[in-house]
């Protein structure tokens, strides 16, 4: 392949190293005729590579990348020298992100245009809570970043829904870690099932975009370990990603590319992570963990800290100077390179692999598993009867469609989370309805009157401000109603990197002319009797307290992706039957506090800037159901068109040793077949350790189940699972007591209770202590229990 004995560099690199580095000989040329192989060429390359070399290597790219549109890539100048070629990173979580690219001809002769493919959002992709199904979808994107020409999927997000109003919510999975870790887990091994490699990011406890470039972020040892690094952890120990990209953000003084605590402690040390560690683009930090010294600067730092890649175009001459200077050693520039080389050889560039010239072959294959993804992740929040009946699904009769975002959902977020998608394929919710047989009457269509409405969303590529209808009630008893036997309105929300939601009309809450709409749709559709149905197209919780009680039945069909409304529109007629369960909490609001004196959300702070995180490890339904707050919908919650009873439910035993199994019998009592989520919580006795009322231990979801079918689902629950952080010995430990095991539907449908003992303290796993906090921080703690 590069096989002559003297190649120079690129005339650009050339000159820009002997301006940077003419103090400094390197050779020019491979005098000594050797070439990255395998591994057992890189401590050869190591020897023969000058300190110019290295540096440009670990220092990324934006420019020698051969895939348009990628957001980076490795560099190509040591290609000729010694045959390590440029590698293709590619954006982002929702899909292939790459310009839309010239493929080939139709047998027409038209000109074909290679798009990719747009998944439903990662909350979505969660609330399946199919794991094979995330995997199936790892696959899918994997064969797609093969085909296209990419090398390493710079995804997935995997960040905690700390706050409602994060505005890359709609990128990340859940509130919860566990479902967070699995689902990263599924869709890492699925992607490099395909010889390609996937990216966690962002390292760590990034939430919040408000002034997230170098935020200081104060939170405990105890919430890092057991809620914003866990996710990470499993996805780390079950998938061997590739590739960690760090977080823009601080973590208790220091950024996370310069903290070898976090970087090599905790992920190469503790969990076995061999891949190599990248900034976020432009993420270098500014917070080392060294003192001010002579060559002591962002990129050396990170170096010494473990990361590898400073993307998109570090600064070699930077590295140079650690090393120069003192700061830098050889060995930790020589590991950081090997790290790059070892990940390589294992990409599709090592192997020449080239973008293919031709239309994205795997299209309709892909949008079948989107199609079956976005069915299995909507979730029916309420479905109540009028006329006897349940308002869903749709069986028959002229079907009324209002709000302008009928024909206008949301397929997916803005920013790096985008995807470039063939527009002629995208079927918006009256057209989809028609398609499935429906007679439909398209408020759109009519000429209304038209006001202020949605926001603009701002951030990197987010939706401009939109305009909603405004009909008298007598135009739209007349048009709609009265021709209608069902009516539905779609209620929209975008969101994008760079910015987070406004607490306001038009973003988290609805605009006035939204509830007018809602208001006269419900009084007109109730004083005929006839079912009135909201959709949600959004990528996150909205408020909906104020007017959840107006409608019959509530959709959360998320980001749809390619297929848009196509499932939506199978899902409201009954095509489809939905088994979506939600991945997150919909609050009752994100301002005000509970009856009960405790804040509507646990996370007072979000938005501040230092953020301090009093809420500690209570995020989520932890903070809700162990504080007693209600919510509009809880985490878990999902109705589908079937029902399921749950019986037998059994532990292995009564005492804990080791290990301990959970199982319980899932029937559908229904006629309809479909799926069931079954999650399984647990109560720890909390007397050493102040403790939730209970978290997620394991979850499964059962095959399709017909009539009276049923199914046993076995958990296993080991020590770890059971483990809390105890800051004092830097170990995870099980306190010994009672714990009480939660078989449900949701966070709040207990099914059953089960007991069993842990008869002593089991140290499960001492860890290093690191991540120490910097300022003291008042975390919230449960009221105690009365006696």
């Amino acid at each position: 392949m590069h096989r002559k004995c003297k190649y120079a560099l690129s005339l650009m690199t050339a000159v820009m190293l002997v301006m940077l580095f003419a103090v400094t000989p390197y050779a020019t040329a491979n005098e000594k005729n050797v070439y990255l192989k395998d591994e057992s060429s890189i401590p050869e390359l190591l020897k023969v590579m000058t300190l110019e070399e290295k540096a440009l290597l670990l220092a990324g790219d934006r420019d020698s990348q051969k895939l348009k549109g990628a957001a980076g890539s490795t560099t190509g100048a040591l290609y000729e020298k010694y045959g390590i070629p440029a590698t293709s990173l590619p954006d982002g979580p929702a899909g292939v992100r790459i310009d839309p690219l010239p493929g080939g001809t139709a047998p027409d002769g038209t000109p074909l245009t290679r798009y990719a493919t747009q998944f439903p959002n990662a909350s979505a992709r969660a609330s399946t809570w199919n794991m094979d199904l995330l995997n199936k979808v790892g696959q899918s994107i994997g064969k797609e970043l093969r085909y296209f020409g990419g090398d390493l999927w710079l995804a997935p997000a995997m960040n905690i829904h700390r706050h409602p109003l994060n505005g890359r919510n709609f990128e990340y999975y859940s509130e919860d870690p566990l479902l967070s870790g699995k689902a990263s887990a599924a869709e890492v091994k699925g992607l490099q099932s395909q010889r390609v490699g996937a990216t966690i990011k962002h390292f760590a406890a990034n939430n919040q975009e408000t002034a997230r470039r170098n935020l200081p972020t104060n939170v405990s040892q105890r919430a890092l370990r057991e809620i914003y690094l866990r996710g990470f952890e499993i996805a780390v120990k079950e998938a061997k990603p590739w590739a960690i990209m760090t977080a823009y953000n601080q973590i208790n003084g220091i950024s996370p590319p310069q903290n070898p605590e976090l970087i090599t402690t905790i992920a190469r040390g503790e969990w076995g992570f061999d891949g190599i560690v990248m900034t976020d683009w432009g993420g270098q930090g500014n917070a080392s963990y060294w003192e001010p010294q002579p060559g002591n600067n962002a990129y050396s730092s990170m170096v010494k800290a473990g990361t590898d890649l400073s993307m998109p175009s570090g600064s070699a001459e930077d590295i140079i100077e650690g090393y120069q200077k003192g700061f830098l050693t050889m060995d930790e520039i020589d590991a950081a390179v090997a790290r790059v080389l070892k990940y390589v050889l294992k990409t599709p560039a090592f192997e020449g692999v080239q973008p293919s010239t031709d239309h994205n072959k795997y299209a309709k294959e892909n949008e079948q598993v989107v199609f079956d993804t976005a069915v299995e992740s909507m979730v029916i929040l309420k479905n109540e009867k009028v006329k006897g009946k349940k308002a869903l699904p749709i069986t028959g009769g002229t079907i009324g469609t209002i709000g302008n975002a009928t024909n206008n959902l949301v397929r997916g977020g803005a920013g790096s989370g985008n995807v470039n998608v063939d527009p002629s394929k995208l079927v918006h919710l009256a057209q989809a309805l028609e398609e499935t047989g429906a007679n439909v009457i398209d408020a759109t269509k009519f000429d209304y009157p038209q006001v202020d409405s949605i926001l603009p969303v701002g951030g990197i590529g987010g939706d401009p401000a939109f305009k909603e209808m405004k009909p008298t009630k007598e135009q739209l008893a007349k048009d709609i109603v009265d021709k209608s036997d069902s009516v539905i309105m779609t209620i929209r929300r975008g969101s994008a990197e760079g910015v987070d939601v406004q607490a306001e009309k038009g973003a988290y809450y609805l605009s006035d002319a939204e509830q007018y709409l809602i208001e006269t749709a419900s009084e007109l559709c109730r004083k005929a009797n006839k079912p009135f149905i909201v959709v949600l197209s959004t990528g996150a919780p909205i408020e909906m307290e104020s007017w959840k009680d107006k409608a019959d039945a509530i959709l959360l069909a998320w980001e749809t992706g390619t297929v848009l409304g196509k499932p939506i529109a199978s899902v409201l007629t009954g095509i489809e039957n939905p088994s979506g369960k939600l991945s997150t909490t919909f609050p009752i609001d994100i301002k005000g506090k509970a009856p009960n004196g405790w804040p509507y959300v646990p996370a007072t702070t979000f938005g501040e800037n230092p953020v301090t995180y009093h809420e500690g490890i209570y995020v989520g339904y932890r903070y809700y159901d162990t504080f007693n707050v209600p919510v509009s919908y809880e985490f878990g919650y999902g109705k589908n068109y079937s029902d399921f009873s749950y019986s037998k439910p059994k532990l292995s035993s009564k005492t804990f040793n080791k290990s301990i199994k959970v199982s319980v019998d899932v029937k559908n009592t229904s006629k309809v077949p479909g799926k069931e989520v079954v999650q399984v919580y647990v109560g720890a006795p909390g007397k050493a350790m102040h403790k939730p009322l209970k978290e997620l231990k394991a979850f499964d979801k059962t095959r399709e189940l017909g009539k009276n079918e049923r199914q046993t689902l076995t958990f296993t629950l080991d020590a770890k699972s059971l483990a809390s952080f105890d800051e004092k010995r830097s170990a995870w430990v099980v306190e010994p007591g009672k714990y009480t095991v939660y078989i449900g539907a949701s966070s709040k449908d207990i099914k059953h209770t089960l007991n069993f003992t842990v008869e002593k303290e089991i140290i499960v796993e001492k860890v290093n202590d690191v991540l120490k906090t910097v300022v003291d921080i008042e975390e919230i703690v449960p009221p105690k229990k009365a006696k």
